[in-house]
């Protein structure tokens, strides 16, 4: 058992190297990423990337069907850089959370189109990881990488 902080202070996940499987947990969920609760977005965008590097055949996310490739672990690393990068842009131009909120939650179609989600599943997308890892990260772009997630 491998420990990460990525949506929550404790994730686990499991990588069998001789049978090429990676557990995930909650760290990967499909089809929408969940970050109710708490999430760690640089921290998690680590993770993700720290789990790409590695050699599987097979990845059991924490909900969903297995994967037999690495597709949507990376559709989800590339999700991730791409509204991370959108909060330091927002906050960069000196928006309000409220700001980068509305912005980037009113382009949800766009973030989702990373993960290739049926609109159909757009209104959880923008409730169940969106708006919360939009928040999180502005926050986290805050104070010093480390500190607990705020609300």
């Amino acid at each position: 058992m491998l420990h990460a902080r990525a949506i929550t202070p404790g994730d686990t996940y499991v990588y069998l190297p001789k049978e090429q499987i990676l557990i995930t947990g909650d760290i990967l969920v499909s089809p929408v990423p969940f970050a109710v609760g708490g999430s760690y977005p640089q921290e998690w965008i680590q993770t993700l990337q720290k789990l790409n590097a590695l050699h599987v055949d097979i990845i059991i996310p924490g909900h969903g069907d297995a994967e037999g490739n690495k597709t949507y672990l990376r559709q989800n690393l590339k999700l991730f850089q791409h509204v991370l990068a959108d909060v330091k842009d927002a906050k960069a131009k000196g928006f309000t959370l409220e700001q980068t909120k509305a912005a980037l939650t009113g382009n949800a179609a766009a973030y989702a189109a990373d993960l290739a989600l049926p609109d159909r599943l757009l209104s959880a997308f923008k409730g169940y990881f969106l708006e919360v890892f939009v928040n999180r990260a502005y926050h986290e772009l805050e104070k010093p990488l480390g500190d607990s997630p705020t609300s």
